[in-house]
């Protein structure tokens, strides 16, 4: 696996709560080419 950059989970944390926050209940992740 290569890891192009890291998340920054504490950032992430505060950006999922402020989407909550909206009323948005999920998300979808799509991973293009993932076999790669």
């Amino acid at each position: 696996i290569e890891i192009w950059k890291a998340v920054d989970e504490e950032q992430l944390r505060k950006d999922l709560i402020k989407i909550k926050e909206k009323g948005i209940l999920s998300i979808a992740v799509a991973l293009l080419h993932s076999y790669w």
